[in-house]
């Protein structure tokens, strides 16, 4: 029998995928998920989890959320599966974001086509799409279009903007501690955060997960942030203190992945 983080895993994905109304037209099917080249993060964490920036508290502690990366395989089946279980998957949960990654940092994973966040209308949602038969019936058309790499958990930190910026640059981070633990991770993340700030940098979310699938370590924390603009980020790492703080990640994160990626723009409404 599946363990009940299988489960999660699992449908947390398929909730992802099935609320991505028109993600993937005109797309070109990628390669399986391989190596890529190890290198350094591109920015830095801002915290460990508990509070978010400025102390400040998320409203929705405890809500479970999923980071999903989808490589697709056949786009026209994708939209079919999309089309066909969109209103199911609209039962249990809400799709937070879709952005269009630009790199990814870290080993064993080439660059996605997509990088969605959801989040569930309640725990229960979980069980619940999985039980629910219409949503089984179309999860064959998901498996033959997409691959998938999956981290969820309960968020210890959310401040989602409903109408998130297009000048965005996201910085999402999966992350397992180095010997320091959460306490030295913590620390540099405070630092950094300090040195991040002034360039218009924001933490939208942070979630401990409880599951993963695809990853080839177990990270201890996942944060979803950004740069108000490229022009912010790429000031920032012009800053004297950046080369400092990059080589002090390594020494608090034993692994991790980065994605950059920007909000998928909206497609045109079609001509009547």
């Amino acid at each position: 029998m599946e363990s009940r983080l299988t489960v999660l895993c699992q449908h947390a994905l398929l909730l992802s995928t099935a609320l991505q109304a028109g993600a993937c037209t005109g797309a070109t099917s990628p390669p399986i998920p391989r190596a890529a080249p190890r290198d350094l993060p591109p920015g830095a964490p801002s915290e460990a989890g508990g509070q978010g920036p400025s102390g400040r508290t998320e409203a929705a502690r405890g809500r479970y959320y999923g980071v999903h990366l989808i490589w697709l395989k056949d786009a026209v089946g994708f939209r079919e599966y999309q089309t066909a279980v969109g209103p199911i998957a609209a039962r249990y949960g809400v799709l937070d974001r879709t952005l269009v990654p630009s790199a990814l940092y870290g080993d064993g994973l080439s660059k996605p086509d997509l990088l969605t966040v959801v989040h569930y209308h309640d725990r229960a949602g979980v069980a619940g799409l999985e039980a629910d038969a219409d949503f089984r019936r179309v999860v064959p058309l998901r498996t033959a279009s997409i691959d998938l790499v999956s981290v969820g958990g309960a968020s210890t930190f959310a401040e989602l903007a409903p109408e998130p910026s297009g000048e965005r640059q996201y910085l999402v981070e999966l992350v397992r501690f180095g010997e320091g633990g959460e306490a030295a991770y913590a620390r540099y993340a405070a630092r950094a955060e300090a040195a991040m700030g002034p360039y218009g940098y924001h933490v939208e979310l942070v979630l401990r997960p409880e599951h993963h699938s695809g990853l080839a370590f177990v990270p201890d924390l996942v944060k979803v942030a950004y740069f108000d603009s490229a022009d912010g980020f790429g000031a920032f790492h012009r800053d004297p203190a950046h080369p400092d703080l990059e080589r002090s990640y390594g020494e608090v994160a034993a692994e991790s992945v980065w994605i950059m990626g920007a909000i998928r723009p909206k497609e045109p409404a079609p001509r009547e």
